[in-house]
């Protein structure tokens, strides 16, 4: 029963502490977005939850997806981040995963990206600017 109180004020701590950095509406979208997640922060916070879709921008996804990774990654509890078969990923998508690279500084955050090397992958694909964007920043 404390191993559950534990992980009960846990969590509590870390809805808290994404309460802070996100406010509501961050909280709302990371509930639209996962919805197990979603389940959990209802039980401490009520949250009006309505149907965000395709109305939300890149430009307000991106930013609660940073906060989050930074908030349940640390030195205590490091996250990988596997990504297989990037070669069919769009440039949203690689700049989201861009996004969370670059701001990982401090996040205790790896990402490993895997693709396929071949003709779907050429100078002009998405990927391919993804790759050299990724290598002018870590370099």
């Amino acid at each position: 029963d404390s191993f559950k109180s534990k992980n009960d004020d846990k969590l509590s701590d870390l809805i808290v502490a994404l309460q802070k950095m996100m406010g509501i509406k961050g909280l709302t979208v990371l509930a639209e977005l996962i919805p197990s997640f979603g389940k959990i922060i209802n039980r401490k916070v009520k949250l009006d939850l309505v149907k965000i879709g395709n109305a939300m921008t890149q430009n307000q996804f991106i930013p609660v997806l940073q906060v989050f990774v930074k908030i349940i990654s640390g030195k205590e509890s490091p996250m990988v981040l596997f990504l297989d078969d990037l070669q069919w990923a769009d440039s949203a998508s690689l700049d989201l995963v861009e996004s969370l690279i670059v701001d990982s500084d401090d996040s205790s955050l790896l990402v490993i990206e895997s693709h396929r090397e071949n003709e779907e992958v050429s100078r002009n694909h998405p990927l391919s600017t993804h790759l050299k964007k990724l290598h002018a920043v870590t370099t």
